[in-house]
Formats: C-alpha cells, sequence, structure tokens
C-alpha cells in the first residue's frame, strides 16, 4: 500500500517515510536509504525520516554518515540514544 500511496502522489513526504520505515523493518536496507532520503529532501522537517537514515547507517557500518542525520534529530532521547552509538 505504501509503494501505492507514493505512486498516486509522490511528493508526499510521508508516503516515502513510510516506505522507508517499512524496508526498514523488513530488511531492505538500500532501499530504505533511497527512500527515507526522498522523504527528508521533500520535508526535512520529517523527524522520524532522521531516526531512520541514521540508524541505518549505523546497521551499515558508516558512523561518518549517520552523525549528520543524528544532529538533524529534533527530539532529544532518540538524539541521545543515536550519539553514542554512531561514536
Amino acid at each position: 500500500m505504501s509503494r501505492r500511496a507514493v505512486g498516486l502522489d509522490p511528493l508526499n513526504a510521508g508516503s516515502w517515510e513510510s516506505l522507508g520505515e517499512i524496508e526498514f523493518f523488513t530488511g531492505q536496507p538500500e532501499e530504505a536509504v533511497a527512500d527515507l532520503k526522498k522523504a527528508v529532501e521533500l520535508n526535512p522537517d520529517l523527524w522520524d525520516g532522521h531516526i531512520f537514515l541514521s540508524q541505518l547507517y549505523i546497521i551499515q557500518g558508516r558512523p561518518q554518515d549517520a552523525l549528520p542525520e543524528v544532529e538533524l534529530v529534533r527530539f532529544d532521547p532518540p538524539r541521545a540514544f543515536l550519539y553514542p552509538i554512531a561514536y
């Protein structure tokens, strides 16, 4: 359904984020990164997109890419959780 939502409204950042989140949880990291990047490109204020992107980069062994995403997380608890993991 998320793919269909993106197809129907490709400028909806929430749809891209939803698709990326599903891909994140179903073990499709490359697809998730691409779709989450699209989501935050369309709406930089999409807070959960940055959280998922930073987690994906950490999982992929790319902490240097995770740190800029962690800086964009606007909520203290997830940011406080992600910083030490990335470092």
